[in-house]
């Protein structure tokens, strides 16, 4: 049942790669080109349609992606405001897993800008939350977050 319900996505992404790859100039494997390939998937315009249409899902996720490029572009203080807009909405529709990733990446944010004891809060839920899911990966992630934890405390024994 899972399957079924993640294959209309899985085909979207699947559409989306070929039209990217196939239509758009440059290497794949050049760096300057996977950025515009983000830049197009997370334009403004997809979270304004998201809302229009009232897919909370995919605001969600549009604002998750959002978060996770400035993150990840050295900005975690910008991607703050996305993760907690993207995590009440995961809340709302009930999304358990979305819920621990963006949990994830909220305490990530804000350990790397100096909010510690909340960022620590957060990723102690993520884990519990993907622990629940069964999901390795976050699990994984969540204990190298709380290693962060650690490291920022200097807490090193």
């Amino acid at each position: 049942m899972r399957l079924l319900a993640a294959l209309p996505v899985a085909l979207g992404v699947a559409v989306l790669a070929f039209l990217f790859l196939r239509f758009l100039p440059g290497d794949p494997v050049d760096p300057a080109w996977s950025t515009r390939v983000v830049r197009l998937s997370l334009r403004p315009e997809a979270l304004a349609l998201y809302r229009e249409i009232g897919d909370e899902r995919g605001e969600a996720n549009v604002l998750w992606g959002i978060g996770n490029y400035a993150y990840f572009r050295g900005g975690a203080d910008q991607g703050l405001p996305r993760f907690a807009e993207a995590l009440q909405i995961f809340r709302r529709v009930g999304d358990r897993t979305m819920e621990a990733w963006s949990l994830h990446m909220l305490g990530s944010s804000r350990v790397r800008v100096g909010n510690i004891d909340e960022g620590e809060k957060e990723m102690e839920e993520a884990l519990r939350l993907f622990h629940a899911s069964g999901d390795v990966a976050g699990i994984t992630l969540a204990i190298d977050d709380l290693a962060s934890v650690a490291v920022a405390r200097n807490d090193l024994e």
